[in-house]
């Protein structure tokens, strides 16, 4: 997973160890198989598989790793983000200590959790020192091991270590589990794909139910997944289907979508042309009307769709006021983006606020913000003609749909504004 994403927050799942230990993606600790009851390197593991160094693992990382080894996640974390960086900066003597060998790799910054084993070896007295040695190549610290040139190998999982034990006839054993890394859960058909300020993307299927978690039962294609319980998300579709009457024949635009999206987040939703994706962007404030399935869009409360018509959860049908009520809290992109040509960037994007009563002095703040919000402030009394072809996309209709203050944002293209933009809305 991505750095920077946290699965509890953003995770359509994560994967644990099962109950047998034997999933084959739980990163481990490695010796030889001569060695795999050396006492030394048992209080090695059984000081990494502690409350303290779980609590590292989820706060120095932000989840982005996590505990492969049973710990409490009910307790009051001792560590926090204010004090995860004395952990991570503390210094131990090696004087007079035991030195175990570690091989890892990824850099020192991926194997911090390292450094709070340390502690907890220091903290118990063990008389024992850790020296990370770092590999560059991950096909060097099995080897460096089998060899003996180092005395414990921490780098890799289950599934690999196998595959290159039975390779080159290396004599390693596992002797304790680590880590886990969330996975990503993804089909040949067409994806959306989950994005977080621009920093990488999460992979599900379109076409086929999935819980309220955003994972598709029974058809996952992993045995060890565990869900991750979220809020309620800013975007549900559930069983949603649009089928186009034409002379030709009927075209089945959304078959039986169902799909969550949580607060904060950007997806893409990537196929071939006519797949259904304009459809789809559509029907997400019902410039498109579905012929069935439900819709929940922030506070809007779920909206039942039967026969091309729209009902509250009362049951009432809801009428074009109604309608038009919930999509001004909706911003929306178009493919193409209808700017005014003889009008300033200021002026288009005060141009839909003139028309909701809002006072002048709000309305030029308001502008101004958006025009922050995407780096254009500098652009206000520019009109879009004069923008450069590859800026024309960055041009004022980002900050245009922003205007209502919508709970979400809809975009029949990505624009490169949204792509780069440094904080979330």
């Amino acid at each position: 997973m991505p750095y920077g994403l946290i699965p509890s927050r953003d995770a359509l799942l994560i994967e644990k160890q099962d109950e047998n230990g034997e999933n084959p993606y739980v990163n481990v600790v490695v010796a030889r198989t001569a060695d795999k009851d050396n006492e030394v390197y048992k209080k090695v593991v059984e000081a990494y598989q502690t409350q303290l160094v779980a609590e590292f693992l989820l706060v120095n990382y932000h989840e982005t790793f996590f505990p492969a080894f049973p710990y409490d996640e009910s307790a009051t974390f001792a560590v926090t983000e204010d004090n995860v960086s004395e952990i991570s900066g503390y210094k131990s003597s090696k004087e007079g200590k035991t030195v175990v060998k570690i091989g890892v790799c990824g850099g020192v910054n991926n194997n911090e959790q390292w450094i709070a084993t340390q502690k907890v070896l220091d903290d118990e007295g063990a008389n024992i020192y850790i020296e990370l040695v770092e590999f560059d190549a991950y096909n060097l610290p099995n080897e460096a091991l089998n060899s003996g040139d180092i005395d414990l190998n921490a780098f890799q999982h289950k599934a690999y270590l196998a595959k290159d034990c039975g390779a080159n006839g290396y004599d390693l054993t596992v002797i304790g589990d680590t880590l886990i890394a969330p996975a990503v859960a993804s089909t040949p058909k067409v994806r959306f794909h989950r994005r977080d300020q621009g920093r990488g993307r999460r992979e599900v299927s379109k076409g086929h139910p999935f819980n309220r978690y955003g994972l598709q039962k029974g058809r996952t294609g992993f045995s060890c997944l565990s869900l991750i319980k979220r809020g309620i998300p800013m975007i549900q579709i559930g069983h949603m289907n649009k089928v186009f009457h034409l002379k030709s024949g009927d075209v089945t635009a959304l078959d039986n979508v169902t799909l969550n999206i949580e607060d904060g987040m950007i997806y893409g939703v990537i196929g071939y042309s006519g797949a259904g994706k304009s459809t789809l962007v559509r029907c997400l404030n019902l410039l498109e009307t579905p012929d069935d399935g439900t819709l929940s869009v922030g506070d809007s409360g779920v909206i039942t769709l039967r026969g091309g018509k729209a009902y509250d959860a009362q049951g009432r049908k809801l009428t074009e006021r109604k309608l038009g009520a919930m999509r001004r809290g909706i911003g929306m992109i178009f493919q193409h983006f209808n700017l005014l040509d003889r009008s300033t960037v200021f002026e288009n994007i005060a141009y839909p606020l003139r028309y909701t009563g809002m006072k002048k002095a709000d309305m030029e703040a308001r502008v101004f913000e958006l025009l922050d919000l995407v780096d254009l402030r500098d652009k206000a009394d520019v009109y879009p003609p004069s923008f450069p072809a590859g800026r024309s996309s960055a041009s004022p209709s980002p900050a245009r749909w922003r205007t209502s203050r919508g709970c979400c944002s809809p975009t029949r293209r990505p624009a490169p504004s949204i792509r780069t933009r440094r904080r979330p809305f």
